[in-house]
């Protein structure tokens, strides 16, 4: 275990205690993201999952109260499972990303090679994760095309 990757946790952590990460990077309420860190393995365990649902449109045969209740079912889900592998000669070595479970169907769209060529070690965990977050903020697009 490599004191870099401690250090990196340690300050991924301070910003975990002030709240969740969606809050931290002030995104919409159709975000929401867990992370899993292992000190031990060297890894995070990130999960994105974002809702989207459609417009509300009243059903004119039904009353207002089932419209709402039927439209309360109607969203699209997806959830992003990726691995955050962190080297044992981190900060000098880039991390390595795997994506590991996506339930939707645009798998093929997300480009984890990029992280390897443009990686610095100046940035830090919660950058990453941001810059991750910024690449895949398109899912509004996907959905529509879906």
């Amino acid at each position: 275990m490599s004191r870099g990757y401690l250090y990196a946790i340690q300050r991924l952590q301070n910003i975990l205690t002030n709240g969740p990460l969606e809050k931290y990077y002030n995104l919409p309420d159709n975000f929401k993201i867990k992370t899993n860190c292992s000190e031990q393995a060297n890894n995070i365990i990130l999960s994105i999952l974002y809702y989207s649902y459609p417009e509300f449109s009243k059903i004119k045969e039904l009353p207002f109260e089932i419209s709402c209740i039927i439209h309360s079912y109607l969203y699209n889900k997806i959830e992003i499972n990726i691995l955050i592998i962190y080297p044992l000669e981190y900060p000098f070595v880039s991390p390595i990303w795997t994506l590991i479970n996506v339930k939707h169907n645009f798998k093929t769209l997300l480009n984890l090679n990029k992280y390897l060529k443009y990686w610095s070690p100046a940035i830090t965990i919660a950058s990453n994760i941001l810059e991750f977050i910024q690449q895949i903020n398109h899912i509004e697009y996907i959905l529509s095309y879906s």
